[in-house]
C-alpha cells in the first residue's frame, strides 16, 4: 500500500508538471501585425508558383506566405503576402540589385492592396494595383513559369 501511495503521488507530480508547462503565454500581443498571419493556402493556391511576364519580371508566391520578385528595371523584392476576399496584401523590402540580379543594396520597405486573379481568357495571372505604396509595386499580367 505504501508502495501504491507513493507511485501515485509520483504521478500525480508528473502530470501537474506536463500540465504547467502546456499553459504558456502568449507572446503575440506585443507584436505588430503579421499580413501573413491565418493564411489559408487553398484559398490561394492558383497564386503559387513560379510566374513571368513579358517584360522579364518574375515573381514566385511561397506556400508559407513569403515570396519574392525581380523586375525588369534592377530591383529585387522579398516579403509576405495574403489573399483574402480576391486581394492580395504584400509587404516587402526593395533591394537594389548589380548586373547579374544579385540584391546589393537595401531602399525601403512597401506594403500594397491589389485585385489578383487568374483570367482563363487569356491564360494569365492578373495583378492590378488598387492603395498602397505604388512606385515599387508589383502589377501585371504573368504566365506560370514551368
Amino acid at each position: 500500500m505504501k508502495d501504491l501511495t507513493k507511485l501515485l503521488t509520483l504521478l500525480l507530480v508528473l502530470f501537474m508538471g506536463l500540465g504547467f508547462t502546456s499553459c504558456g503565454g502568449d507572446d503575440k500581443d506585443n507584436e505588430p501585425d503579421d499580413p501573413t498571419e491565418d493564411v489559408d493556402p487553398s484559398d490561394s493556391s492558383f497564386l503559387l508558383g513560379y510566374w513571368q511576364d513579358g517584360d522579364e519580371r518574375c515573381i514566385i508566391f511561397n506556400n508559407d506566405g513569403s515570396f519574392t520578385a525581380a523586375t525588369w528595371d534592377c530591383y529585387y523584392l522579398t516579403g509576405s503576402w495574403k489573399y483574402q476576399n480576391e486581394k492580395l496584401i504584400a509587404k516587402y523590402k526593395v533591394y537594389d540589385t548589380d548586373n547579374s540580379g544579385t540584391p546589393t543594396r537595401y531602399r525601403t520597405e512597401v506594403q500594397g492592396s491589389y485585385s489578383a486573379f487568374y483570367d482563363t481568357n487569356i491564360n494569365k495571372l492578373v495583378i492590378k494595383f488598387e492603395s498602397g505604396d505604388y512606385q515599387y509595386e508589383i502589377s501585371g499580367q504573368y504566365s506560370k513559369y514551368l
